[in-house]
């Protein structure tokens, strides 16, 4: 089986809700020896914890239905950091050279663009500094466009041409205690007690989307769903944050998403260097 195979396969067993298979799958293809196959064992304890969860039957079916989706999730962006090496009984194409040394960039610190408002409160501000320190972990450095009075957009365009992924943070910029849709229409409409983030956002995110830099999106709680942000609108999932509680981020689900998604940006920089590196002709 090959790794486009093996995606294949995984994406319809996760598609038809057969955990299980998945990971009979994995545990058959992937070598044991693999630094991946850690990922793969703590995958399966999430789904064994899901399960225990539905026998007991003192979960919410709402949870259980999250929990599911956080995990098919999980796997998907697992299997997307595969690489031919992590196979079971992989050895390298022959003619391959390994006398002459090559250039490591595996320890190299990455920027990633950082697309979100400016803080405006203490709560903002902590927890803003406390997510970038959870990326920065693992060797991440996010980094902002400088303003430009004359060009806003030319220094997004520039900073995202130097950056190899785009992390998105949504949170308040605006409360609209009511709020007048279509105005004046036969669909006007009422709203109370809306909550925007900055439009700049969903500038920049679309930004980096049509650039296919690797996108992780996190929204707070009760910000409006509209445009990049939107639930469900996309092939990308939206992550749901509090900033008043910046303890989340230790949570399982979202130190493996971070981890998963560091080293995904890891791996398109190593590629997008390496090539760049190659002898043409």
């Amino acid at each position: 089986m090959t790794l486009k195979q093996l995606k294949s396969r995984i994406l319809d067993l996760l598609s038809a809700n057969e955990f299980d298979a998945a990971f009979d799958l994995f545990n058959q293809e992937i070598s044991h020896d693999s630094s991946r196959y850690k990922g793969i064992v703590n995958l399966r304890a999430r789904y064994s914890d899901l399960k225990q969860a539905i026998i007991t039957g003192g979960t919410a079916i709402e949870k259980i239905q999250e929990g599911k989706n956080q995990l098919r999730t999980s796997v998907m962006d697992f299997t997307e950091l595969l690489e031919d090496s992590d196979f079971a009984g992989w050895k390298p194409a022959q003619g391959m050279a390994f006398g002459a040394p090559a250039p490591s960039f595996e320890q190299d610190e990455i920027p990633v663009f950082f697309s979100r408002g400016t803080p405006f409160n203490d709560v903002q501000e902590k927890y803003v500094n406390y997510f970038k320190s959870r990326f920065e972990q693992y060797g991440l450095r996010l980094e902002t466009a400088e303003w430009s009075a004359e060009n806003a957009l030319l220094p997004v365009r520039r900073k995202l041409k130097e950056v190899y992924g785009c992390v998105v943070l949504a949170i308040e910029r605006m409360h609209s205690v009511e709020s007048i849709y279509k105005q004046g229409s036969p669909k006007e409409t009422k709203a109370n007690s809306e909550y925007f983030t900055t439009p700049w956002i969903q500038m920049e995110a679309a930004m980096a989307y049509q650039q296919e830099l690797p996108l992780l999106i996190f929204a707070e709680q009760k910000i409006k769903n509209e445009g990049m942000i939107e639930l469900g609108a996309h092939e990308f999932r939206i992550f749901a944050i509090n900033p008043e509680t910046p303890g989340e981020l230790e949570e399982d689900n979202f130190k493996f998403l971070i981890k998963s998604w560091s080293e995904k940006v890891r791996k398109f920089y190593v590629e997008m260097n390496r090539s760049a590196v190659q002898p043409k002709g």
